[in-house]
């Protein structure tokens, strides 16, 4: 069972972008990808971008947030 905070979550995730993007190959930065697919997915990377803010945002009923539900699914 996972016993990290929230806190030490963002750290972990703030530092695997740093290291990532420092370890990449040119052009492989995560935004840069994100970039690639907006221009090829245009309405789906939008639309994944925009769930995942609306769920960081508890912009959300938790019953139409499906990030809320898949992690409810998981446990």
């Amino acid at each position: 069972m996972n016993r990290l905070t929230a806190g030490q979550g963002w750290a972990l995730l703030a530092l695997y972008v740093i290291l990532f993007d420092l370890t990449c190959r040119d052009g492989q930065m995560l935004s840069e990808g994100a970039d690639r697919a907006l221009e090829r997915y245009p309405r789906a990377t939008a639309a994944g971008i925009a769930m995942v803010a609306l769920h960081l945002g508890n912009c959300l009923d938790p019953r139409y947030d499906v990030i809320h539900q898949l992690t409810r699914l998981w446990r």
